[in-house]
């Protein structure tokens, strides 16, 4: 495989607490890597890291991909709570030039709200608005999914769902991210499994991972 992202000493300070301190790692393309951490480890702010969405403190990211090949899908909807599906899908849309309307209703048919294309999302389930916000990923169509703990709000078979369009992403020689609380859920769809804890990080070691 060849190396799609890479870190060396990914340092992160917020004032003077550390969060994380020499992270290095690769990440190749066609690979899901699943991100494990106990609260507080720092896995939502790797996440924004690599996204581009905040600086790190020290250290250096290497990225095979231009920034607007990567999807980030964090915590927050990043949509308007007073337009429609469609408006804000169109709105996120116009800022990557992509002026396909039946894209962004495909996108919302994937997820399963086409059929609430209209409807303001101010009325949305937590659900819902993350489903959108899944759409939103999809309708860019990425190269690296950043997905911090994406079946937040769904249920059972929209998490089936999500673990369908996980690895078909991959399928497609994709890479992604996944911030998970739920690694017996989860894990299977890992190709390999970073954990975040105390202050440091690492892949876990695939043979002990097995007899796990």
């Amino acid at each position: 495989m060849s190396i799609l992202l890479e870190t060396e000493n990914l340092t992160k300070f917020f004032g003077t607490k550390l969060v994380f301190k020499d992270l290095d790692f690769q990440v190749n393309f066609g690979e899901v890597i699943l991100i494990l951490g106990a609260n507080g480890s720092g896995k939502s702010t790797l996440l924004k890291i690599l996204s581009g969405l905040v600086a790190p403190t020290y250290g250096k990211i290497k990225a095979g991909v231009n920034p607007e090949n990567i999807g980030y899908m964090g915590h927050e909807s990043f949509h308007y709570p007073w337009l429609s599906a469609v408006e804000n899908l169109r709105f996120w849309a116009s800022v990557y030039n992509i002026r396909d309307n039946d894209r962004m209703i495909d996108s919302m048919d994937r997820v399963g709200l086409g059929f609430l294309a209209h409807e303001q999302v101010f009325g949305f389930s937590r659900g819902m608005v993350q489903k959108l916000n899944l759409a939103r990923v999809l309708l860019i169509d990425p190269n690296i999914y950043l997905l911090d703990e994406p079946s937040t709000g769904l249920d059972p078979q929209s998490q089936s769902f999500l673990h369908q369009e996980i690895k078909a992403i991959k399928h497609q020689g994709k890479t992604v991210l996944m911030v998970s609380h739920y690694p017996d859920r989860d894990s299977d769809l890992a190709d390999r499994i970073f954990n975040l804890e105390n202050t440091r990080g690492a892949f876990v070691d695939q043979s002990q991972r097995d007899r796990d």
